[in-house]
């Protein structure tokens, strides 16, 4: 069709599935970057089939852009409640519909890249922790010699030099 003439012309691959059904089974397989669901499709409208893909663990992340013909009734509200993240409509705009999936691409890209930043951050937090944890004992040590040296000394009554005496 024509939108997938427009997406292979800016050089992306492009999957299409005739039914709500293939398409769900599809995203499993391949597990693409972006999905681009129709509203009104047989078997699972677009809405059913996002609504089980964000339900999924390997799914919930991948961008939804829901299409919908003018003539046809686009409740954009239920296309967000439901996990979509833009729409485009029919008759398609060619630089329009490119725009809107580069951008969503370019965010899902900037939130994979700070998931990854957060991970690394939490396990350099746990790294700074061990390393504290192994710092502290390893002061802990001398100073409690120290500690017990200086509690025998005042037990056997040992005269401590004074901040005016020599030593």
């Amino acid at each position: 069709g024509l939108l997938s003439g427009i997406l292979r012309g800016a050089g992306y691959t492009v999957r299409m599935a005739d039914n709500g059904r293939r398409a769900l089974a599809m995203v499993e397989a391949l597990l693409p970057e972006l999905v681009m669901l129709d509203i009104t499709m047989p078997e699972m409208d677009g809405y059913e089939v996002c609504r089980e893909l964000k339900a999924r663990a390997d799914t919930a992340d991948i961008p939804v852009i829901f299409i919908s013909a003018l003539s046809e009734p686009l409740d954009k509200v239920k296309a967000f409640k439901t996990g979509g993240v833009d729409y485009v409509t029919k008759p398609f705009d060619a630089d329009e519909v490119l725009a809107r999936v580069e951008t969503q691409l370019r965010l899902d890209r900037m939130r994979r890249e700070i998931v990854a930043k957060n991970r690394e951050l939490a396990r350099l937090g746990e790294l700074k922790n061990r390393f504290i944890g192994i710092a502290a004992h390893d002061l802990r040590t001398p100073l409690t010699a120290i500690i017990g040296y200086s509690e025998i000394l005042l037990e056997m009554g040992v005269d401590t030099p004074g901040p005016d005496r020599d030593m």
